[in-house]
């Protein structure tokens, strides 16, 4: 399979669709149960939930999973934030028990660590054996505390599926999506030694100054590392983050080595994730960190979902892409 587009859909459009099967996550966000009580559940044809047992005990896990119990008659199947195994069994299984060749699937990333979501999409590139997939991706806009603490880091690896290529150019590009975690990210920096960086972040004009806090936190990188204008890309378009990103890295593509780093909200991590995926010299990086004492960040729905279409069709045998 290859992808083969990748566009902004109207949210209030997705009650209108039939879906094969819907994708969910009961983590400990607020947010996570927000697009399941505002669609349709008679657009599902099956549903599955997965859940984080690294992270099963706060209240608010729990209330997510009784949602999840009653109102769709399903318990959530727990799996490590980083492990996709599960993910793929389940979506073998489904595809085995539906004899048909296109498949039309929705998933909700709003929660999701980005090991699930990536590795749905990387089932499809290359366990799917079916001519065409349509995955509809579904992101709820979150609000956040004044205060959200640093992290620490435990490791950065290569996203599954985006790995890039092994033949070493000379330059070496780094492509960072700023978020909340500014020490963080001039850590990875620091260990990249990259000889050009770029820098973007997430416009989202929102009330709580989610652009202004980005951009204080994320100075020391702006102002002292980044080559180029910070690049601004709408929170609420992956359509419009993938062809800005596709755009940026034009010039260095197959002379350069391109490693993106994205730290920011999950629309433009999803952006990152299927250039790497879609250019095999693109490599996506993942920066995972110790679990903070006490019970994690709960991130509460802003009130708007965003969605974007993905399709996949089989590629041609012996067609470079």
């Amino acid at each position: 399979m290859k992808i083969d587009r990748i566009y902004d859909i109207n949210s209030e459009s997705l009650n209108d669709e039939v879906y094969d099967l819907a994708v969910f996550a009961s983590g400990y966000e607020t947010r996570c149960i927000y697009a399941p009580k505002n669609l349709n559940s008679q657009c599902f044809k099956e549903i599955v939930v997965f859940g984080f047992e690294d992270v099963s005990h706060p209240a608010q896990r729990r209330f997510n999973d009784l949602f999840y119990r009653n109102s769709f008659n399903k318990i959530p199947m727990n799996l490590n934030s980083n492990d996709d195994g599960l993910i793929y069994k389940e979506l073998n299984k489904f595809v085995s028990s539906n004899k048909q060749d296109s498949f039309h699937f929705l998933v909700d990333y709003s929660s999701m660590s980005r090991i699930w979501y990536s590795g749905i999409i990387n089932w499809v590139l290359h366990a799917s054996n079916s001519s065409k997939f349509i995955l509809d991706f579904v992101y709820t806009r979150g609000t956040y505390e004044d205060y959200i603490p640093p992290i620490v880091i435990n490791d950065i690896l290569s996203i599954p599926g985006c790995e890039g290529g092994g033949i070493k150019h000379g330059n070496s590009i780094a492509v960072f999506g700023l978020g909340f975690y500014g020490l963080a990210a001039l850590c990875v920096l620091d260990r990249l030694e990259a000889d050009i960086v770029f820098a973007y972040v997430a416009k989202t004009n929102s009330k709580d100054d989610y652009d202004k806090k980005v951009r204080e936190i994320n100075k020391e990188l702006i102002q002292h590392h980044a080559t180029e204008t910070l690049l601004e890309l709408p929170i609420n378009s992956v359509e419009k983050s993938y062809q800005n990103l596709a755009e940026l890295i034009a010039p260095y593509r197959n002379k350069s080595e391109i490693t993106f780093v994205p730290m920011g909200p999950k629309p433009q991590v999803l952006a990152s994730i299927l250039l790497a995926m879609k250019f095999p010299e693109v490599t996506c990086l993942r920066v995972s960190a110790k679990p903070p004492p006490g019970d994690p960040l709960d991130i509460k729905a802003e009130g708007s979902m965003s969605s974007t279409r993905i399709e996949l069709v089989k590629a041609q045998p012996g067609v470079i892409h």
